[in-house]
């Protein structure tokens, strides 16, 4: 069987969850994401979880790169394509839009 990202990587995108969506704190979230992207590099979801906290933000520049890895190391994860197009159009960037609109159908 495949393992799975790796342990502390779990717990760092379990407290980004906790920050997120029980106490709020944007910045802690995104905080506690970055370091399970930095341990578990090729596992999709912690990206995700750091484009949505800096989309929140209204970071777009940030919150497009990690949508756009997210979807490139899960190119059926519709939620990540979605997230990339709506940064991508916030930025005018039109190249990634459409190839996040694309994505989605």
């Amino acid at each position: 069987a495949e393992a799975g990202p790796p342990h502390d990587a779990q717990l760092h995108n379990s407290r980004g969850e906790y920050y997120l969506n029980d106490v709020g704190d944007l910045e802690q979230a995104a905080l506690a994401y970055a370091q399970a992207t930095q341990l578990a590099p090729d596992w999709s979801v912690p990206w995700y979880n750091l484009g949505l906290a800096r989309k929140y933000q209204g970071r777009w520049d940030e919150s497009l790169r990690c949508n756009l890895r997210a979807a490139e190391l899960d190119p059926e994860d519709d939620a990540a394509w979605w997230n990339a197009g709506i940064a991508a159009t916030a930025l005018g960037d039109w190249k990634a839009a459409r190839r996040a609109w694309e994505a989605v159908g």
